[in-house]
């Protein structure tokens, strides 16, 4: 089986989970990348494993598919990863290989005239941007262009494909099942320690808009008077800029005392630093909103859109807390407790810190083995050949 992956734009991360799941697969695989993902992943043991091919920044996407046609012609299986835009320069091809397109975010390619995210700009340049999208390049004429061009859409989790099977989204027979966002690492990781300092974590940027770092505030201020051991709270990314963002952060620093700690970054973190502290964690925390404004449309977390923190969670093998409307498979489920409010989430913390061992280990190594790299490329290639019977 000959399989090329497409990636011009910004998921680097999902390519390296593809690379890992597709390890030792019997499968050859290309992948054809901007030379900022390639950087990205220069330093991975699985990189000759594949065929890479560069797209250079100068050179546009039409141009780099017409120069490489004859190559993709040759392939089984052509996989678009993220396409948001430029999407002309997509479907002007024929290609003789069966097209698969991810997509991530619902209501940007099913619904792209819905308008509601437009006008929450933070600046004038960004309603510029969203404006210019919508009116001048008519992305909501294309990407329907797209969809009737390419022969097979996948989502990332079941939850998204159950939604737009649900609301009609595109017609039954176009649904590939599944192709994974993420997977765990080959080794199980050895489970934290729970030392006299109980780590909480929140990975990502720190952003009101991906999170409600409020709700957050608001249950530290009532947890930290209970504590009676260690408990180190870190904001695991860059810090936001917006005035409500760094207060937040200056009021936890202010709580802080014998029992309670605060580590938040100014800049980016690094990969290594990042899986360093990820490794040390007791518990993740993500406080994910139920809504999410992109430029041209509102996603709706867990069913229109997945969250960077179920793939933090599967990646790292770490138990969990979660806002009770996300919707979870039956493996995260047994990995993840669920709060409603802050009240909610105080006890779940107390309950957690206090008890360190709640989450089960065997729950933890059922994840790991649920979402292990080769079960998951196994099952790509399963998905891949079951598509034959539809072409």
């Amino acid at each position: 089986m000959k399989i090329s992956i497409i990636e011009f734009l910004v998921h680097g991360e999902t390519i390296d989970s593809l690379c890992q799941m597709l390890e030792n697969t019997d499968a050859t695989v290309t992948f054809l990348v901007s030379p900022k993902i390639y950087n990205e992943l220069q330093n991975q043991p699985y990189l000759d494993k594949y065929k890479w091919v560069l797209k250079p920044e100068n050179k546009g996407i039409s141009e780099f598919l017409a120069e490489q046609q004859d190559f993709l012609d040759s392939q089984d299986y052509i996989i678009f990863n993220t396409v948001q835009q430029y999407f002309t320069e997509y479907f002007q091809f024929d290609f003789k290989a069966t097209t698969i397109l991810r997509v991530h975010n619902l209501n940007f390619m099913f619904k792209p005239l819905q308008l509601g995210g437009l006008f929450r700009s933070q600046s004038f340049d960004s309603l510029k941007f969203k404006v210019k999208r919508l009116v001048v390049e008519r992305d909501w004429y294309h990407v329907g262009q797209m969809l009737k061009w390419i022969d097979f859409v996948s989502f990332p989790s079941e939850a998204l494909e159950v939604y737009a099977r649900r609301n009609g989204m595109l017609p039954p027979e176009k649904i590939c099942p599944v192709i994974p966002l993420a997977c765990s690492k080959r080794e199980l990781p050895l489970p934290s320690n729970h030392s006299d300092t109980y780590k909480i974590t929140i990975p990502g940027e720190v952003t009101l808009q991906r999170k409600d770092y409020k709700v957050v505030l608001e249950a530290f201020r009532q947890l930290v008077p209970q504590l009676t051991k260690k408990v180190v709270l870190t904001f695991l990314g860059k810090k936001g800029t917006q005035k409500r963002e760094l207060q937040i952060i200056e009021e936890l620093y202010d709580l802080q005392n014998d029992n309670f700690s605060f580590v938040s970054f100014d800049s980016r973190v690094s990969q290594q630093a990042f899986n360093e502290v990820m490794a040390n964690t007791d518990l993740l925390l993500a406080p994910i909103i139920p809504t999410f404004y992109s430029p041209s449309s509102i996603e709706y977390y867990g069913r229109t859109k997945i969250s960077g923190s179920i793939s933090d969670i599967i990646k790292h093998n770490k138990p969990s807390i979660l806002p009770d409307f996300y919707p979870l498979n039956e493996q995260l489920a047994k990995v993840v407790k669920l709060y409603n409010n802050a009240t909610d989430l105080v006890l779940l913390l107390l309950d957690n810190i206090n008890n360190p061992n709640h989450f089960s280990q065997e729950n933890l190594q059922e994840l790991h083995e649920a979402y292990h790299p080769d079960h998951l490329g196994h099952g790509i290639i399963h998905t891949l050949e079951s598509l034959n019977a539809t072409v």
